[in-house]
């Protein structure tokens, strides 16, 4: 796994426009981007985050109104089948399966991101699907745009302290914010898709 880029915080959610702060957080990120990609990522991203219960250096109850939340999602599939987009779909693999993948020669492209076996399942998650979430992206954000930035992009303020500034965000369906609420903070690593392509 790679290291945290930024730390994300809702500065609040109103139908469907979010507004988002973002930090930069690693000293190899220059500047936050308003991409479409990036907008439809922050919303998969804050959604696993809080289905997982993946919330640092928040309070409980935050994290267990995030949890709730992520369970009653009235998009849940349509989250789901983004995430599977962005992480990669996990598929489950026979023991056959996982013996040839496991096998296979360096020189062989391969066909899967990872495979793994933990209590007697055999799993395999496949590539990023860059162009599709990056075509839903498109259909699922309305806009994207940078706000009220703060030595952003890095080394244009006055001081030297961490980039910032705030996304606001305006999806096709308000019904996709469910699970975001004024306080809610995540670390993220979401990086441009369309670098992929």
């Amino acid at each position: 796994m790679g290291s945290d880029l930024f730390r994300v915080r809702v500065i609040n959610r109103r139908g469907p426009v979010l507004r988002a702060r973002y930090t930069i957080v690693h000293p190899d990120v220059y500047a936050i981007e308003d991409r479409k990609n990036i907008a439809l990522q922050t919303l998969t991203d804050s959604y696993w985050k809080c289905r997982e219960e993946y919330l640092w250096d928040v309070s409980n109850a935050v994290r267990d109104k995030a949890h709730a939340l992520a369970k009653s999602h009235p998009r849940k599939a349509l989250l789901e089948r983004w995430l599977a987009m962005a992480h990669g779909e996990e598929v489950e693999l026979t023991p056959e399966e996982y013996a040839s993948v496991s096998s296979r020669n360096a020189s062989d492209p391969p066909r899967y991101a990872s495979w793994g076996r933990s209590n007697g399942r055999y799993t395999a998650t496949l590539p990023t699907d860059y162009p599709a979430f990056v075509d839903a992206a498109e259909g699922a954000i309305a806009s994207v745009t940078i706000e009220d930035p703060r030595n952003h992009p890095r080394g244009e303020g006055a001081d030297d302290s961490d980039p910032e500034a705030t996304l606001v965000i305006t999806v096709t369906d308000g019904a996709v914010l469910h699970h975001l609420f004024e306080g809610l903070e995540w670390d993220s690593r979401v990086y441009d898709f369309e670098g992929y392509l």
